[in-house]
């Protein structure tokens, strides 16, 4: 079996309810870096509840990054499964030691006020769309009477 060389760059995917974040990184950064880069997400202008419907909850207002975690999730063999249980990263760790991979997808873990950790609450997309697509009608051909292209001379 051919050893994959480490990702040169890693494309993380952090979710919190309905939100994904993208943030791109190189192999040396340490989590705590990518916890900063969530928080400037989190509390950006861009980052209003504007638009949301009534059954939406809107995402927590976040001030620190002592106020949540990273979490990786543990999937079994199934990995197309739902995973049940997050591994914690650690924020001194560097992304190459965690065992990322170059797509990683991972959990935004709010803290209680009292300090403990909540469950993860974040909502996959799905994978097929429910909707479908129209297709656009052909445009009709314009008959004309003069035709283009190569024609005989007439006699």
């Amino acid at each position: 079996m051919q050893v994959r060389n480490p990702p040169r760059v890693y494309q993380l995917m952090v979710r919190i309810r309905k939100l994904t974040i993208f943030v791109t990184v190189p192999p040396t950064t340490t989590i705590a870096s990518v916890k900063e880069e969530v928080l400037s997400a989190l509390t950006s202008d861009i980052n209003q509840n504007a638009g949301m419907t009534d059954t939406e909850v809107p995402i927590p207002k976040v001030e620190t990054i002592e106020e949540f975690e990273l979490s990786k999730p543990i999937r079994g063999k199934d990995r197309t499964a739902s995973p049940s249980h997050y591994e914690m990263l650690e924020s001194s760790t560097k992304l190459k030691d965690a065992r990322m991979h170059g797509w990683e997808v991972l959990y935004i873990q709010l803290r209680s006020p009292s300090g403990d950790l909540l469950p993860v609450e974040a909502t996959d997309p799905p994978i097929e769309d429910d909707e479908e697509m129209p297709v656009p009608p052909p445009p009709e051909a314009m008959e004309s009477d003069v035709r283009k292209g190569k024609r005989k001379a007439e006699d």
